[in-house]
């Protein structure tokens, strides 16, 4: 596990020169001169590495006050977001690799009856690329149609629709879908990234990724802030009825991405939605949902 102290140890070796403050350290920071601004010799660049301040402020760990630089501090140091989170979340386990039962099969090969069927509710669903989706022959998966979610490469959790009117409607591996973010692993190159709630939202737009519900918990909110760059475009497609969760998610993303937007849909969530608006947001736009 990484200490504060070895964080301090990483900053110092990488920037020379520190100033301490109630929170971390302050550098001079390299980015300045990036923006167009004189070099920085004051110091500038706050760095936390104090967990009660990340407790505090849930987030936003490096910030120039000088040039408006904002990252975290496990990307701007290349610390390893496992150890990043024992020191400043909680303890736990070592990420846990789950094999797929014999009674699960690949989807796009096969010409099963029950495989003919559920590529027919998928096709309904508008979902045409088989790629990586699974159906249960037997046992408790039998007759659901299996999403994997992997972690470089190895399947960490996966989760089963129900196709033929089974209860409950979805089973999930194991009780941890709130540390997991469905096709996280491959939206990392896409220009946009879409934070949806289900599955069948994620697949129906591109660069769609699912949090299994309405609210981001923390540790999937440090994995995808982890994994997709500040560059990108992140736009939140919630269901319309996650109106107050989706502004706070806006809100904090707003920490660590400038170019944000949410859609605005005609049905009840975005897989079911003839048509729906994608709305960029501003930071008058922001204040002004947060107090709607």
């Amino acid at each position: 596990m990484i200490s504060s102290l070895d964080l301090q140890t990483k900053i110092k070796t990488r920037f020379g020169d520190t100033q301490e403050y109630t929170s971390g350290l302050r550098v001079n920071c390299p980015f300045c001169e990036q923006s167009g601004k004189e070099k920085d010799t004051k110091y500038h660049l706050h760095i936390c590495t104090t967990p009660i301040e990340y407790q505090k402020r849930k987030g936003f760990f490096v910030h120039c006050f000088r040039c408006g630089y904002k990252s975290t501090t496990q990307r701007l140091l290349s610390v390893d977001l496992e150890d990043f989170l024992e020191l400043y979340v909680k303890p736990r386990k070592k990420k846990q690799i789950s094999i797929l039962p014999e009674t699960i099969k690949p989807l796009a090969l096969s010409t099963s009856m029950l495989a003919r069927k559920a590529k027919r509710y998928l096709k309904d669903r508008k979902i045409y690329n088989l790629t990586d989706i699974y159906y249960g022959v037997g046992g408790d998966w039998f007759g659901r149609i299996i999403f994997p979610i992997r972690d470089n490469g190895e399947i960490v959790f996966w989760t089963g629709r129900s196709y033929i009117d089974k209860k409950p409607k979805y089973k999930n591996s194991n009780s941890d879908k709130g540390k997991h973010i469905f096709n996280l692993d491959k939206v990392r190159q896409e220009q946009q990234v879409v934070i949806c709630e289900g599955v069948f939202d994620a697949l129906s737009i591109r660069g769609g990724v699912a949090i299994f519900g309405k609210k981001m918990s923390d540790l999937q909110f440090y994995n995808f802030i982890n994994t997709i760059p500040s560059n990108r475009k992140v736009i939140v497609g919630l269901d319309p009825d996650a109106n107050l969760e989706s502004n706070d998610l806006l809100l904090k993303l707003s920490k660590f991405y400038n170019n944000l937007s949410f859609i605005e849909m005609s049905g009840k969530d975005l897989s079911e939605s003839s048509s729906y608006t994608i709305i960029p947001i501003t930071q008058c736009t922001l204040l002004q949902r947060r107090i709607s």
